[in-house]
């Protein structure tokens, strides 16, 4: 383990400054994953200077993988970034036990950090996105960073955000997909 759950937020804070490039996952003919095109994308991106890959969430086509796939995905990442930068790995998903199973694969196979989407279709309340995200933080060690978008149908507001990082230790971060730095801004109030 690279860092202790209570240590999230400081490895976050010294290991993810800059900018984190969203891989594209490439696709074969036939529609299934590229896992070759994956690896040149990662090194392109690393070659380039990116400071931290994530993998698996660039542009909602995770939403049709399987969860054998993101699991693939997580792994081909891992081997390929070999410790060069950074590895966070989108593990969202509208069920908690799928997303807590990617989460826990994501840690085992080497991932230094999660990213994580509010349960898309299916939040109703902030203490519903609470409880759903308490119950991967209490499995997992690695540090997750919030994904602030839209299309889940359910928006953090900047309070929420820091009552998240408040109550749950190993929150040490934000994707905001808002279109706005406003809001990012108002978490750091």
């Amino acid at each position: 383990m690279k860092y202790q759950k209570g240590e999230a937020k400081q490895w976050a804070r010294e290991n993810l400054p800059g900018i984190g490039g969203g891989i594209i996952q490439p696709l074969n003919a036939d529609y299934s994953i590229d896992y070759e095109g994956l690896k040149g994308w990662i090194n392109r991106q690393i070659d380039m200077g990116i400071d931290s890959i994530i993998c698996d969430g660039a542009c909602g086509e995770w939403l049709t993988f399987t969860t054998e796939e993101r699991k693939k995905i997580y792994e081909v990442a891992v081997e390929t970034v070999d410790g060069r930068v950074p590895l966070i790995a989108n593990t969202s998903h509208p069920s908690v036990i799928v997303a807590t199973e990617l989460a826990k694969h994501a840690q085992d196979v080497g991932c230094d950090a999660l990213m994580h989407c509010t349960p898309y279709a299916n939040s109703s309340s902030d203490d519903g996105v609470y409880r759903y995200y308490k119950y991967m933080a209490d499995r997992v060690d690695i540090g997750i960073c919030l994904y602030n978008t839209k299309p889940t149908g359910y928006v953090l507001s900047p309070q929420f955000i820091n009552e998240l990082a408040e109550r749950i230790p190993n929150i040490c971060g934000i994707k905001q997909g808002m279109g706005s730095i406003d809001q990012t801004l108002r978490a750091y109030e």
